[in-house]
């Protein structure tokens, strides 16, 4: 069984399976419907429920407040509907749109950031030029293995891209990143996507939150604010579970002659 969602303004209608959401249908569409998380915490999807019934999976508040699931707004990523319904997007403040590129990348280098996160940066080999608005994420590709999201950590205009991940174990990506990824390996890229971005005429203050790998997505905002000579107050939160010993290589000790000491005079 399934419904069919009207959605503005793209003025598209789409197929909904039963227990699927607003957003997976669109995106598995090619619609092009705002969204960063996908899993309603960023509120970047935020729509306007014009007709019909949508259940809402769980999400933060700080995405959807209650007032406003009073007004019938709703995260098209966590709405399943559960009738017909028509849609409106609501309209994204200085929405940026980039070309969409396929890249295809060389790693030019990993470092262990913590015991369960490596920072990995790649040459763009063909492909580009890619653009993005600080904060988004792209579609990465390591040896065959099934594609997943990770957001940007630098700048636009940087000479290397750079993702930041975290080991899930067990996990079908992560663990070959942790153990066996090395410089020269090739990985495809795509994007970029999403629209929780660095507001650039945004006057007021920037209040950054992030934890573990999130910082990836925070770090390329702020340090593009402070680039463009954002003056407003930035603070930015960081938050970890724990204190973890950093595995690093043996450090090469040289062997010689001890050094010569001076005499010491009274």
């Amino acid at each position: 069984m399934s419904f069919t969602v009207k959605v503005d303004p793209f003025d598209v209608e789409l197929t909904v399976e039963m227990g699927g959401t607003i957003l997976e249908s669109a995106l598995a569409d090619g619609v092009a419907y705002p969204h960063g998380c996908r899993s309603g915490n960023c509120g970047a999807c935020k729509s306007t429920l014009l007709s019909g019934e949508v259940e809402m999976s769980p999400y933060s508040e700080f995405a959807l407040t209650a007032e406003e699931k009073e007004r019938g707004l709703i995260l098209a990523c966590r709405a399943v509907p559960w009738s017909d319904c028509a849609v409106s997007v609501v309209d994204q403040d200085e929405a940026e749109v980039h070309a969409s590129r396929d890249l295809l990348c060389e790693v030019a280098s990993t470092e262990a950031a913590t015991h369960d996160i490596k920072i990995v940066r790649l040459k763009i080999l063909s492909g580009g030029p890619f653009d993005f608005s600080p904060g988004q994420y792209a579609s990465v590709s390591f040896d065959g293995l099934p594609p997943r999201d990770y957001s940007m950590a630098g700048q636009p205009g940087d000479d290397l891209l750079e993702f930041h991940i975290r080991l899930i174990p067990n996990g079908a990506v992560t663990p070959f990143v942790q153990e066996r990824l090395a410089p020269g390996d090739r990985v495809k890229v795509s994007g970029p996507l999403g629209t929780a971005h660095l507001r650039p005429k945004h006057a007021g203050p920037i209040i950054a939150l992030a934890g573990g790998s999130g910082l990836a997505p925070i770090k390329s905002i702020v340090e593009s604010a402070l680039a463009r000579g954002m003056g407003q107050g930035i603070y930015l939160y960081f938050g970890v579970r724990g204190e973890a010993p950093v595995r690093r290589p043996p450090r090469r000790l040289h062997v010689g002659h001890p050094p010569r000491l001076r005499p010491q005079h009274p």
